[in-house]
């Protein structure tokens, strides 16, 4: 590579600011031995310096960028909508002197709404194939209007659901989240709208405040919150209550009580049926006793035994 017979073509997955105050983190993130207050929330990296005000000017070298032995031009561009995804189609040309690769990002720049949105946000990429000079590649990207939604915690539209808000979403097609390109075309949401319903099984409870995108601090509540559901209680949206172990584990591994840094692993209180195994894909609950994985003794594949039968749960 230093010799030039290999062309580079990696890109940054970081923002390189132009000292280490000017992110976010700095301020709090060694204000304690035992936890880290993430108060900057969803406003980490790109979605930071490209949203809040006056931060663009901090940035060295932008999310994205990454430097080539040759040049590639961006032609052609296309859009194909449905009423499910958008589809950008690009002409990726080699127009150097040497062979490599290039890596077109897209971006989307959602409506700020009732819930915080980065003035960008990468929803889609793709790199080609070693391109000799003078050479073109059409590259596809897809992105899924439901990956456009923004997660509602506290309740503002509906509490624990993906929301698509009301509003204008454009794109930005590139090479690197400050140098992308606004594409001539627009979805209009007409109507906010649940994409999907979720749960709270594990909110955090100890974070006070978190950063916006106008750079103020929103309060946030604090201490122990009501559980969504009871023992025996499967909820308005379960039945039977049975989620895939990846799902389990991303979603209700994690107890309601837990601090910061001290991710607990204990699902969430509710009945399931006894009939997995320890190579089943579902993690399930015993029913005679309604034993939590987290307290019985675990199967060489990690669940839990009922303390009663022994029975895999």
């Amino acid at each position: 590579m230093l010799t030039g017979k290999v062309t580079p073509s990696g890109k940054l997955t970081d923002t390189l600011a132009d000292s280490y105050a000017a992110y976010p983190s700095s301020a709090t993130f060694n204000q304690s031995d035992d936890a880290v207050d993430y108060t900057e929330d969803i406003y980490v990296g790109y979605r930071y310096f490209e949203t809040l005000p006056d931060q663009q000017q901090h940035v060295n070298y932008p999310f994205g960028f990454g430097l080539s032995y040759t040049t590639f031009a961006l032609t052609d561009a296309t859009v194909t909508d449905s009423p499910a995804a958008y589809q950008v189609s690009v002409a990726v040309t080699n127009t150097g002197a040497c062979a490599g690769q290039e890596v077109v990002q897209l971006y989307l720049a959602a409506p700020q709404g009732k819930l915080g949105k980065p003035h960008r946000s990468l929803v889609a990429f793709a790199k080609t194939r070693i391109l000799q000079p003078g050479e073109t590649q059409q590259v596809q990207l897809t992105v899924q209007l439901s990956d456009c939604a923004s997660f509602d915690d506290l309740g503002v539209v509906a509490k624990a659901a993906m929301i698509l808000e009301a509003g204008d979403y454009q794109f930005y097609l590139g090479t690197d989240v400050r140098s992308a390109a606004l594409l001539p075309v627009t979805h209009v949401e007409p109507a906010t709208r649940i994409v999907r319903q979720l749960h709270d099984y594990c909110a955090p409870n100890q974070l006070a405040q978190r950063l916006t995108a106008s750079g103020a601090m929103q309060a946030l509540p604090t201490g122990p919150q009501p559980p969504e559901y009871s023992v025996g209680d499967p909820g308005p949206h379960h039945a039977p209550f049975q989620l895939p172990v990846a799902e389990w584990l991303d979603q209700g591994a994690r107890s309601p009580a837990r601090s910061r840094g001290n991710w607990q692993m204990s699902p969430p209180e509710q009945p399931r049926s006894a009939t997995s195994s320890p190579n089943s894909p579902t993690a399930t609950w015993c029913t005679c006793c309604v034993a939590s994985p987290a307290s019985a003794p675990l199967t060489p594949a990690g669940l839990g035994r009922c303390p009663t039968t022994a029975s895999p749960i």
